[in-house]
C-alpha cells in the first residue's frame, strides 16, 4: 500500500494536507454531490472550491471528465479531492476512470488525495481499487471508524508511495498536533483489522439486505422514487424530484410531520437538490420503521 503515518482522523488529514502541501488561494477540485465537510476543508485553509458536477443521467452518475481537465488545466488548480467509494452516491469508481484522473493530474500536476474511509463497506461480491494502485504521489486516507464502529478511537491513516511527499506530511500533521494516537487507538485499530474478516462479512451481509428492502418496498407500494444502484457506504442516496426538488424544505417536513430524520441531499453540493441521504446503518427493524414513515408522509397519511 506505500508508506503510511498517523492521523486522529480523515478530516483532520485533509486539513492538514491542505495547509502544508497547498499555496493559499488554490483551486481544490471536487466532485458534487459529495460529503460536504470537504466545502469546509477548502473554505477554512484559505482555498478556492471548483466545483467537477458529476453527471446523472438515466439514473446512474458518471464523472464528466470534459469538465474536470478543464478544471485541472487552470494554472491555479493544485488538488482534486476524491471521495472512493463515494459519499453519498455509494459508487465504487471502476478502474478505467481512476487511470484517467491520475493520467489527467499527472499531465497538469495536480495533487490528488483519495478519502478512501469507506472502501470496507462494499456489497458481498465487490470490493473497491485503490487509487495507490496507479499513482505514486496521489495521498490516500484510509480508518477502521466507519467499518466498525469506532469513531471514537480517533484514528486513521495517511498513505503515499512518494516518500517526500509522506514526509512534508508528517511534519504537517505534527505541528498541527493531530500526528500521535492516544493510548487505544493502535491497539483498537490492529485488533479490528486483524481479527475483523467476519464482523466485516456479517456487517456487509446485513446492509446489503437493508438496501434491498428499501429498493423492494419503493418497488412494492409504487412509490415515485429511484434508489440510486450503490456497491458500497452504508448511505442510501435516494432521487425524490418527483415530489421535490427542495430537499431541504422536505427532510425538515418529513421529520416535524413523522419522526423521521434523514440527510436533505442539498448539504452534499450542486446536483443533490433533489436528493436524500438515508444511514442503513442500523437495526432492520428501524429501516421497516423508516419505510412505513417515509410512505405516510409522501401519501399525506
Amino acid at each position: 500500500i506505500g508508506a503510511m503515518t498517523f492521523c486522529t482522523g480523515v478530516v483532520a488529514a485533509i486539513d492538514s494536507i491542505f495547509k502544508h502541501l497547498l499555496p493559499k488561494g488554490s483551486g481544490v477540485v471536487v466532485q458534487t454531490p459529495v460529503y460536504h465537510v470537504f466545502f469546509n476543508c477548502v473554505k477554512n485553509n484559505g482555498l478556492r472550491l471548483l466545483d467537477n458536477n458529476l453527471i446523472y443521467k438515466n439514473g446512474k452518475y458518471e464523472i464528466d471528465f470534459e469538465d474536470l481537465e478543464e478544471l485541472l488545466k487552470q494554472d491555479s488548480t493544485k488538488c482534486l479531492i476524491l471521495c472512493n467509494p463515494h459519499n453519498p452516491i455509494g459508487k465504487i469508481w471502476p478502474e478505467k476512470d481512476l487511470k484517467r484522473i491520475v493520467e489527467l493530474c499527472s499531465k497538469y500536476n495536480v495533487q490528488i488525495v483519495s478519502d478512501e474511509i469507506h472502501c470496507d463497506i462494499t456489497s458481498p461480491g465487490k470490493s473497491y481499487n485503490s487509487i495507490l494502485k496507479y499513482s505514486d504521489d496521489a495521498i490516500a486516507l484510509l480508518a477502521p471508524t466507519k467499518a466498525f464502529n469506532m469513531a471514537g478511537i480517533q484514528a486513521s491513516v495517511i498513505a503515499c508511495k512518494n516518500l517526500n511527499i509522506l514526509a512534508t506530511i508528517k511534519e504537517g500533521v505534527g505541528h498541527d498536533d493531530v500526528g500521535e494516537p492516544n493510548y487505544f487507538a493502535p491497539s483498537a485499530t490492529i485488533a479490528a483489522f486483524r481479527h475483523g474478516d467476519e464482523w466485516i462479512k456479517e456487517l456487509n451481509e446485513y446492509l446489503e439486505n437493508n438496501k434491498k428492502y428499501v429498493q423492494k418496498f419503493i418497488e412494492d407500494n409504487s412509490l415515485k422514487l429511484h434508489l440510486i444502484d450503490n456497491d458500497a457506504t452504508y448511505l442510501l442516496w435516494l432521487d425524490i424530484s418527483q415530489y421535490s426538488t427542495k430537499s431541504g424544505t422536505f427532510a425538515m417536513n418529513l421529520r416535524e410531520k413523522t419522526g423521521l430524520f434523514v440527510s436533505p441531499g442539498e448539504q452534499f453540493g450542486r446536483g443533490g437538490e433533489s436528493f436524500l441521504r438515508i444511514n442503513i446503518a442500523t437495526s432492520h427493524a428501524n429501516i421497516v420503521d423508516a419505510c412505513d414513515r417515509l410512505k405516510r408522509f409522501l401519501l399525506g397519511k
